[in-house]
């Protein structure tokens, strides 16, 4: 993992946390409490409560205590990483048709058949950017495609197959060492070092590490380095504003604590981006993410306190793109 930055303040205590004075995306040490008792809720890996910090110049999250160590280690011992890839496809003549898109967008697929498919795929399906964003954007194959942080290894899986060259990253070892055994090329994040990776990779994604991290800066700067000249970026990352954390609190599933480090605001992530050297092509809001993450929020919460929630939930304003659930960018270098 990422060495602990010295940016943000950071000083280790005896009982596996470590004290963060600073917002890690802006350095500022201006903030105030926004969340208390946030618990891990929603994987049970550590008993402790946590605070979340609002920054006051550049709106985001971060955690004021975070693990280290063995016990960083233990928060991650019942992840979902550990789960197996579904290479489940979609099924009926939409099925089809969708995957004929699939094809046509993503692997350039010369076959008469998706090009029809994929075109009355379109006429179905007038908004396909839930489709684009399942596929992260990609370019058509043959790419050279990274995901840094890849977890269970699905989305790799589905490029690859797609016929495009994957590469993974990732803190866990046994996710890495499954994927290992499926062929794909690995390598864990604290060797990275070792790669000569600048300016090799087409497309990278980074789909829900950042908030992981303890210098989200530096990593971002990283994956610029390794992108090719004209090469995309995809991100995605549990919005610091989003509506979820006004109506359920510390119960909100974006908080994840104590794994997630820090939060991005919408500004904060797109200035990190533009820094990192990314230009920004496009915000997307992902449809249906609102439905499962406010219902796991509302099943941690204790049954004496849903009524109120119910009614927040009712008068909760539409999701966009200051206020969604996630910030979902491609970008490009």
């Amino acid at each position: 993992m990422d060495n602990a930055s010295t940016a943000s303040g950071s000083i280790p205590g005896e009982d596996g946390l470590e004290s963060v004075s600073a917002c890690l995306f802006c350095g500022s040490a201006h903030a105030s409490k926004e969340v208390s008792e946030a618990r891990d809720h929603f994987f049970g890996c550590d008993a402790g409560a946590f605070t979340f910090n609002r920054c006051h110049d550049c709106d985001s999250l971060w955690l004021s205590q975070r693990p280290f160590g063995q016990r960083l280690a233990a928060a991650y011992s019942s992840y979902y990483t550990h789960e197996t890839p579904d290479a489940a496809a979609p099924a009926g003549i939409k099925g089809r048709l969708k995957q004929a898109y699939i094809r046509k967008q993503f692997s350039s697929s010369p076959r008469i058949e998706d090009t029809i498919g994929s075109a009355i795929y379109a006429m179905l399906t007038p908004n396909r950017s839930q489709t684009d964003i399942h596929y992260r954007f990609s370019p058509a194959k043959p790419a050279n495609i990274l995901d840094y942080g890849c977890g269970s290894g699905e989305y790799l899986l589905r490029m690859r197959d797609l016929g495009h060259h994957v590469s993974a990253v990732d803190f866990d070892a046994k996710a890495l060492a499954s994927l290992q055994n499926l062929g794909i090329d690995t390598v864990s994040a604290d060797e990275v070092d070792g790669q000569d990776w600048d300016e090799h990779f087409d497309h990278i994604t980074l789909s829900h590490v950042i908030e992981h991290v303890p210098d989200p800066i530096g990593l971002l700067a990283r994956l610029n380095a390794w992108t090719k000249p004209g090469g995309t970026f995809f991100i995605e990352v549990p919005n610091a504003r989003a509506t979820g954390l006004d109506v359920f609190g510390s119960y909100w599933r974006g908080l994840e604590a104590p794994r997630h480090f820090s939060l991005p605001s919408r500004t904060a992530l797109e200035h990190a981006l533009r820094k990192a050297g990314f230009s920004i092509v496009a915000q997307h809001v992902r449809k249906r993410t609102r439905d499962w993450m406010w219902r796991a929020s509302f099943d941690a919460m204790p049954g004496n306190q849903g009524e109120g929630t119910k009614k927040a939930v009712e008068n909760a304003p539409p999701e966009d793109l200051q206020n969604a659930e996630f910030l979902t960018y491609l970008c490009r270098k």
